[in-house]
């Protein structure tokens, strides 16, 4: 009633369950424009008519209840709606005067035949004149292109085929006429339309269809033919017909010469679909998109929401590119950064000192992938099970009691390690490598789950991928075990375990496995469900178990496991039309084969489908969780029945929420972390968001007190150093302050002891004329507090 300002639901749409199971999700909205009272709905239950302004509502086409794609209305009143993909036209909209319009023979001169198997139908009238009405069919079968465009100049009572559909030229919708299909004619030329999907078109009796945009945003933007993929809705300006505006996945794109060329509007505006997002132990942001691809904010720059593309700068490595699926940010290597792209190619991107290195397939076998391709990461900072180790050969003796500094395989994080006895020089130790990591990626073909513990590293030699899954949960069924898919996955904290959902297409049901004892599972002959076996006798030598605890008639959307306690997982499920979405299970880890180890936890969320869960790091009974009606919460999941309330405000909408995730390390500056519970959201429309309401920032958090303490960050410049520089540091207090240099091979060459440091800021010349070149690191100890960071000498 304020154009736009605020909105308000409509009771009527949500105060009873009849009415929540209809509304629940509206195709369409259309109104009488000679009755501002009059509105119309395509709902999930068919079509609904108010002649209140929305206060009440009925379905004025009496005994048909299923799904309604859409309505329109003309300037007369005249209403036409598709309701189950069939075509219904009334005079007026009053209830009994709908009559059907799609022909039942598929007579030529009829609209499309009642009985082809159509995704959509999609209608338009000519503001100037209401015998004029077009329709667009879409989706035979499983194929969502054309199936023909309609004209009708007699208000429905005849239709003529003025687009055929089967054309590979021809396809304004691309493949996906069921998901992004708009329309609209000319409010002063009923004889000229404009539609839309995968690019935009026109036609009129005098040029017939003329493509008037292109796909390729890296050149043809700068030129004015470029309209972002995905066109939902075309709206003429009433008074200037020369203007036209069009909603994309990328947000509004206008023009005013009638498309001749064409320019966006979206400043301020965000628009964009995210599917995923990881974040950085500093807090820098990665997500996966719906047709802009990889979008990196490292929040450098003049505009801290500015996001890098990660694609190309041409034609084909956008094409590659243009959706972003999965996404994971390394803490222990910061520089390290993962992401899939659909069909199953997964990206390893390294960014060190400015140069960056893509891996474009770092999985770099067959079997594709679901579109959003499943990955997952676990990494630890002190792993006692690691078989790993660094070979330290000591250039020097070394007394019992003395400290070794080795750089780590993963991301040159310091290992220190004090010898039990003497090392006489040429001697080697081993030191065990307990900086750990594991990547997961799920694939198509019998449901392959691939697991490298050596993701982190940046030796190619090293990069080989496991079968982990039992595969004859998938092999020993016949038929069409190749059409099986994993489609989520995700670790629990220890790593011992990993949770997959597949798509079992034999039984046509979603399954959760569990896969269990991955700690022991460290090389080929003990991880690998393949090549595991003994040669003599042919029994098992892989060490982990695969388990089936859960069966899904619903797709699974995500997984979630307790960081605190892996037994507890939730997982979220999609598909409208179902009575729950959330499942619990308090024994995920110990649930036996072939058992339902998940219960609902629905209750009071809306019958509406959810996407993701996160176990608050503050309380684990708290959990948050995103759906298609935006975020909910539950001060305890473990009730019997979980009280949820809505934490939409304060910014957030209501709109789908895909990923919810939450920094559950610690502020530490060693580990370089400073964004301890702060949570990311990926928004399907509103792009990426942050909370900090559990962030502990500031005098607040305990690690982040103790480097304000000392700072605990050692700043060298420059660095390289040549000859001479300044070593900068902070004290709260006052303290004695000592540094130790150690070399690549640990061996201690310098070592600085600074007395009774005041309070505040302090610079040092430091002197490394006698260190040869080479790569150093220095700890430095103040108050108690340590950090080691790493400078190069030329």
């Amino acid at each position: 009633t304020d154009r736009g300002n605020t909105f308000t639901r409509l009771e009527s749409t949500w105060n009873n369950a009849a009415s929540q199971e209809a509304f629940v999700w509206v195709n369409a909205i259309a109104s009488d424009p000679n009755d501002a009272n009059k509105l119309y709905a395509a709902t999930r239950k068919g079509l609904r008519i108010s002649t209140d302004g929305g206060a009440n509502w009925i379905n004025p086409i009496e005994g048909l209840d299923s799904v309604a794609q859409d309505v329109a209305v003309g300037s007369d009143g005249t209403v036409i709606a598709s309701v189950y993909n069939i075509a219904y036209l009334s005079p007026s909209g009053a209830p009994g005067t709908f009559v059907k319009k799609s022909e039942v023979n598929g007579v030529s001169l009829g609209l499309i035949n009642e009985t082809a198997d159509l995704r959509r139908l999609k209608f338009a009238f000519a503001p100037s004149d209401p015998n004029y009405i077009y329709c667009v069919a879409a989706g035979r079968g499983t194929n969502g292109s054309i199936d023909n465009i309609y004209q009708s100049q007699d208000k429905g009572e005849t239709w003529s085929v003025i687009g055929p559909g089967g054309s590979s030229s021809f396809n304004p919708v691309s493949s996906v006429g069921d998901y992004n299909l708009a329309l609209a004619v000319d409010p002063s030329n009923p004889k000229f339309i404009m539609m839309g999907g995968g690019n935009m078109w026109t036609w009129s009796y005098a040029t017939g269809w003329e493509r008037i945009t292109l796909d390729e945003p890296t050149i043809l933007r700068r030129q004015g033919f470029y309209v972002h993929i995905n066109q939902h809705v075309i709206a003429w300006n009433q008074t200037n017909t020369d203007e036209v505006y069009v909603g994309t996945n990328g947000g509004i794109t206008t023009t005013s010469n009638k498309g001749v060329t064409w320019n966006d509007l979206n400043r301020n505006y965000n628009v964009t679909q995210f599917l995923s997002v990881a974040f950085s132990n500093k807090g820098e942001v990665l997500g996966g998109s719906l047709d802009n691809g990889i979008l990196y904010i490292d929040f450098q720059g003049n505009d801290p929401m500015y996001a890098n593309w990660w694609g190309g700068n041409v034609f084909s490595s956008f094409l590659g590119f243009r959706h972003g699926g999965e996404v994971e940010m390394s803490m222990l290597d910061p520089n390290i950064k993962f992401f899939t792209t659909p069909g199953g190619t997964l990206h390893r991107r390294v960014i060190t000192e400015g140069q960056v290195t893509t891996r474009q397939n770092f999985y770099p076998y067959a079997n594709g992938g679901a579109f959003i391709t499943p990955i997952a990461i676990w990494e630890s900072w002190n792993d006692p099970m690691s078989w790993d180790s660094i070979n330290f050969i000591a250039d020097r003796d070394y007394a019992a009691g003395e400290t070794l500094v080795v750089e780590s395989g993963i991301g040159a994080r310091p290992l220190l390690k004090v010898l039990d006895e003497a090392l006489a020089i040429g001697d080697t130790v081993k030191i065990q490598d307990t900086y750990q990591g594991m990547m997961a990626i799920g694939k198509n073909d019998k449901a392959s789950i691939k697991v490298n513990r050596k993701a982190l590293s940046m030796r190619s030699d090293l990069q080989v991928w496991h079968t982990v899954i039992n595969r004859t949960l998938f092999d020993d069924r016949s038929g069409t075990g190749n059409d099986d898919k994993i489609i989520e996955l995700e670790f629990s904290s220890d790593g011992n375990h990993l949770f997959a959902a597949a798509w079992m297409n034999d039984d046509q049901i979603y399954k959760i496995f569990r896969i269990s004892n991955l700690e022991n599972a460290r090389s080929r002959s003990t991880m690998n469900t393949l090549t595991g076996f003994d040669p003599t006798t042919g029994e098992r030598t892989y060490v982990q178990t695969s388990t089936e605890i859960g069966k899904f008639e619903q797709i699974p959307t995500s997984i979630t496991v307790d960081p605190t306690n892996a037994n507890n997982v939730i997982v979220t499920t999609g598909n409208y039309g179902n009575d729950s979405f959330v499942y619990l299970s308090t024994n995920a880890t110990e649930a036996a084969d072939s058992t339902m180890a998940f219960t609902s936890i629905q209750s009071n969320l809306p019958q509406a489908p959810a996407y993701t869960a996160m176990f608050n790091d503050r309380d684990h009974k708290e959990v948050i969780i995103g759906t298609e009606y935006g975020v909910y919460s539950t001060t305890d999941v473990f009730a019997g029945t979980p009280t949820w309330s809505s934490e939409n405000g304060n910014g957030m909408q209501i709109l789908p929420v895909m990923e919810l995730d939450q920094q559950h390390l610690e502020n530490n500056v060693e580990r370089g972390v400073e964004n301890h519970g702060t949570i990311y959201a990926a928004t399907f429309g509103r792009g990426l968001w942050k909370s900090e309401s559990f962030s502990t920032k500031g005098a607040t958090s305990t690690a982040l007190a103790v480097n304000q303490l000392s700072t605990i960050e050692v700043n060298i410049m420059p660095n390289p150093v040549e000859d001479y520089a300044q070593l900068t540091y902070k004290l709260d207090e006052s303290s004695d302050v000592e540094f130790h240099v150690f070399d690549i091979s640990g061996k201690m060459v310098k070592h600085v002891v600074l007395d009774d440091q005041t309070a505040g800021q302090h610079q040092t010349n430091f002197d490394v004329n006698k260190m040869q070149a080479g790569t150093y690191m220095i700890r430095m100890t103040a108050d108690g507090q340590q950090t080691t960071t790493k400078f190069l000498v030329k």
